[in-house]
C-alpha cells in the first residue's frame, strides 16, 4: 500500500503506532495489531469516510489505484461473527521425516485437555519415533498461566535452571485509589509475602522462583521456534529462557513480549471518576533470569526473519513452517 485518500503510509504509521501499546521497543506487536484491526484503529485515529481511494502495489510492482466503499458497523459485526477463533487444542503432529511439530495457541487448559498430560505424552511419543526434530509453533500465543512456560522448558533440558529472577511489587501497603479499583480477592492475604529489598519491594511466593529441575526423559535434540508479533507474556518469558540458554532456532518474526520480561499478574481494575475510563493495571513486575547480557527492551529477535506476502497470506500459505521444514532438510 501507498497511500488511502491521499495520505502516504509513512504518515499514517507513526499516527496508529502512537496509540498501540507494545512491550519496550518491541515494533513486531504494532505491526501485527494492525494485521487484524487496521480498519478500526484507522477510523478511530486519522477518520471516517464515504470512500477511500488507494494506491498500492500489485505482485509485479505496478502502481494501481482503486476507490473502496466504506462499510457499515453491521457489515464488520456479521464479519467478525462469521469468522470464530480458531481452536485452541495442543495438538502434535509429523509434518515430515524425522520431524515433531508442537503446536501451542495459548497457555491456558482448553476443556478436557490437562497440559501436563498433553506434554507427557508428546514428549513420549517423541522419544519412541526416536525425533530428532522438535519445531515448536508459539505463534500468535499470546500467554497464559505462569507455570505452563517453566513445565515447557523442563521438557527441553538435562540441567536445573532458573526461570524468575525476582518479582518486583511497586508498593507493600494501601494504593491511594482504593474507592475506585477492584482489586484480587485473595489481595490482602499475599501483601505477608511482599518483602522490602534496598530497591524496593518483591514478591517472594512463586513457583517459577527458584532453581527449577529438568524432568527425568528431557528432549535433547534440535529446537525450532516458531514466534511473531503476537507472541507475548508466558510466550515471550518462555522464548527468553530458550534464547539465553542456546536451546534453540527462532524464525519468524520479533516476539511481541519483550526479552526481559513484563508487568502482568494480579491487576487492579480501576475506573476513573470522572472520565469513567477503566484501566487494568498490573500489580507484579516479571523478571526473566538472564545469564548473558542482551537487549531487554526488545523481543526475542529471530534467527532466521521469515514474513509471509499479502499473496501468501490470501493463499494460505504457511511460509514460515515452510521455511523451517526446509532448513531442517537442508541440515
Amino acid at each position: 500500500m501507498i497511500s488511502i485518500n491521499g495520505r502516504s503510509v509513512g504518515e499514517i504509521l507513526p499516527k496508529l503506532f502512537a496509540n498501540i501499546f507494545a512491550d519496550g521497543n518491541v515494533l513486531s506487536a504494532k505491526y501485527e495489531e494492525l494485521n487484524h484491526f487496521f480498519p478500526g484503529y484507522y477510523a478511530n485515529v486519522i477518520g471516517t469516510s464515504p470512500n477511500f481511494t488507494v494506491e498500492y502495489l500489485d505482485h509485479s510492482g505496478k502502481k494501481l489505484k482503486a476507490t473502496l466503499k466504506s462499510v457499515k458497523l453491521a457489515d464488520i459485526q456479521s464479519s467478525n461473527n462469521a469468522d470464530p477463533n480458531p481452536s485452541n487444542s495442543f495438538n502434535i503432529t509429523y509434518p515430515a521425516a524425522n520431524v515433531a511439530l508442537i503446536r501451542i495457541p495459548v497457555f491456558m487448559e482448553p476443556d478436557g485437555q490437562p497440559y501436563e498430560d498433553f506434554l507427557k505424552s508428546s514428549f513420549d511419543a517423541i522419544r519412541e519415533k526416536k525425533i530428532s526434530n522438535l519445531v515448536l509453533d508459539l505463534r500468535d500465543n499470546g500467554g497464559g498461566m505462569d507455570k505452563m512456560g517453566k513445565q515447557l522448558y523442563a521438557y527441553l533440558t538435562n540441567k536445573p535452571f532458573n526461570y524468575y529472577d525476582h518479582l518486583s511489587v511497586a508498593i507493600k501497603d494501601s494504593f491511594t485509589f482504593p474507592q475506585y479499583a477492584t482489586l484480587p480477592g485473595e489481595f490482602e492475604q499475599l501483601k505477608q509475602f511482599i518483602e522490602k529489598t534496598k530497591d524496593g519491594y518483591v514478591f517472594t511466593m512463586h513457583e517459577n522462583l527458584g532453581v527449577q529441575q529438568p524432568q527425568e526423559q528431557p528432549y535433547l535434540g534440535k529446537l525450532y521456534v516458531l514466534q511473531n508479533g503476537s507472541s507475548f507474556s508466558v510466550t515471550a518469558e518462555f522464548a527468553s529462557i530458550v534464547r539465553d540458554n542456546k536451546r534453540g532456532i527462532f524464525i519468524g518474526d520479533e516476539s511481541g513480549g519483550a526479552l526481559s520480561g513484563n508487568n502482568s499478574g494480579g491487576f487492579a481494575f480501576v475506573r476513573l471518576p470522572n472520565t469513567h475510563l477503566n484501566l487494568a493495571i498490573p500489580l507484579l513486575g516479571y523478571y526473566i533470569s538472564l545469564q548473558h547480557k542482551q537487549n531487554g527492551d526488545r523481543g526475542i529477535l529471530p534467527d532466521h526473519s521469515v514474513m509471509p506476502t499479502a499473496k501468501d497470506v490470501l493463499q494460505k500459505k504457511d511460509v514460515v513452517l515452510d521455511y523451517t521444514l526446509q532448513l531442517i532438510g537442508n541440515k
